[in-house]
């Protein structure tokens, strides 16, 4: 029987750190917390509201990649067969992790499972891209983006949607050992691995269509929040972008599920 892990790594609140946890409900898999975080005081905190899970500091440089290269390591050091990577702030909606782990053995040969469209919470609403982006400040994403926009269409030919709200649900030890998340970048480092995963033609790479299995919660800080908060950070892109041009999807595919 394959062996399910799920990583949550966790970087300052505790409280949503055990929101995302008990938001699993699904015993046949395993939780470890990973705490990836210059606060030295945080670690205690999350092994005091995590009681009762394995919870592991990280080495933490002050990227969420160095955190999420901790996950990949303990995952392939401890032979699970699969991973489900989750950024501690966010959470599953109710049965999407035993639905995910049907789904990945009914498919048999997954390397990479991702979700299509992922639902959205904003001050614990939930939102739309649409409905956020009416907040953000001309100048921000979009403006920033306007100059890597042939690279954007690029992409979308690969989901036929709206760049960039797919998430990375499930990994195979074959993909975890065949990239690495990206340790310099400031944001959109999950962004980043998906492209760089999708690249790979070696791997069987499946999206989910139609399925709201993940809630990306915008509160805390992800790209998109921190464009509309603060238009300064939205350099922060650039590299991203530099990085994406580095990589060839001539040949990629991808089998999308309805």
């Amino acid at each position: 029987m394959a062996k399910f892990l799920v990583g949550v790594l966790t970087t300052r609140d505790a409280e949503k750190a055990k929101r995302c946890i008990d938001s699993i409900g699904y015993k046949d898999v395993d939780i470890v917390v990973f705490v990836n975080s210059p606060d030295r005081d945080y670690l205690k905190k999350v092994e005091e509201t995590c009681a009762g899970y394995t919870v592991i500091e990280t080495e933490c440089n002050g990227t969420p990649g160095k955190g999420k290269n901790t996950v990949l390591d303990y995952f392939i050091q401890n032979r699970y067969d699969y991973l489900l990577p989750i950024d501690g702030d966010d959470f599953y909606t109710k049965g999407a992790v035993k639905q995910i782990v049907r789904y990945v053995n009914l498919l048999e040969d997954v390397d990479v499972l991702g979700q299509l469209e992922n639902k959205m919470s904003y001050q614990g609403k939930e939102t739309v891209w649409k409905e956020f982006s009416k907040n953000m400040a001309s100048g921000t994403f979009a403006a920033k983006s306007r100059a890597n926009w042939r690279t954007i269409r690029q992409f979308n030919r690969l989901t036929d949607d709206v760049f960039p709200f797919n998430r990375i649900l499930v990994l195979s030890q074959y993909a975890a050992k065949n990239f690495r998340y990206n340790e310099e970048i400031l944001v959109a480092d999950d962004l980043l691995a998906n492209f760089v995963l999708y690249a790979n033609t070696n791997l069987k790479y499946y999206l989910l269509k139609n399925r709201n299995w993940y809630y990306y919660d915008l509160t805390d800080g992800g790209v998109l929040q921190t464009f509309a908060t603060n238009e300064s950070n939205s350099d922060n892109i650039k590299p991203f972008f530099d990085k994406i041009k580095e990589l060839d999807f001539s040949l990629s595919k991808v089998t999308i599920v309805e």
